[in-house]
């Protein structure tokens, strides 16, 4: 089984948090932190705060709790949640042993299983799996993956609507970058159909399915 590249944080207590999807292992060290030293982090995201006490919509579903009152953005690729969470450790002083490679055991499955049947599993040129509990967050990282430009310069469109636009034009849009917006199609059928498309056009070996 090819393995992804994972997070791994050890607490100075022992504790250690190492999960198949970086932005849980994110999550569940915020969670371990103190609720009130969450106001002490001064890190901007997207020009906005990484953590805060809003819930963004121009994020959407990657405004995900922490804790009652307190959210995180996660719209961000594992390089930078690496790189947010060692400067997490940094302005808290918490002593944290911070690491991103390829030979960790996730301590739960390799692919979250989803609530509900029919949900989108990806598997990314480099083996890397992309199995999120929404569909869309599925899809939209796989976009990422597989280069936004890329896809943007091959001029691909959905039901005659450019695939991804610099502006908001369609209601089926998901912004997923300044000024960058993706078609995201309703139906599962239709988003696996689309990412098989990209791979062939863009001469990218991934395998997409519904689980």
């Amino acid at each position: 089984m090819v393995r992804k590249k994972l997070i791994k944080v050890t607490f100075p207590d022992g504790t250690v948090i190492c999960l198949s999807s970086r932005t849980e292992t994110m999550l569940s060290v915020l969670k371990k932190i103190e609720e009130d030293k969450l106001s002490l982090i001064k890190i901007k995201w997207k020009h906005l705060p990484l953590v805060s006490v809003n819930q963004y919509l121009k994020f959407g579903e990657w405004m995900k709790p922490i804790c009652p009152g307190w959210y995180l953005n996660t719209k961000s690729t594992p390089i930078d949640k690496y790189q947010q969470l060692i400067e997490i450790d940094s302005q808290l002083q918490l002593g944290l042993k911070i690491e991103f490679d390829y030979g960790f055991d996730a301590q739960d499955t390799v692919v979250k299983k989803p609530f509900s049947t029919g949900n989108l599993l990806v598997k990314m040129p480099d083996g890397e799996y992309i199995g999120n509990e929404s569909s869309i967050d599925t899809f939209i990282e796989a976009i990422w993956k597989l280069g936004v430009d890329d896809i943007m310069r091959k001029g691909l469109t959905l039901n005659d609507r450019q695939l991804i636009t610099k502006n908001k034009m369609y209601d089926n849009q998901v912004q997923i970058d300044t000024d960058c917006w993706v078609v995201v199609p309703m139906y599962n059928k239709e988003k696996l159909k689309l990412l098989r498309v990209i791979g062939a056009m863009l001469h990218k070996k991934i395998e997409a399915s519904l689980i």
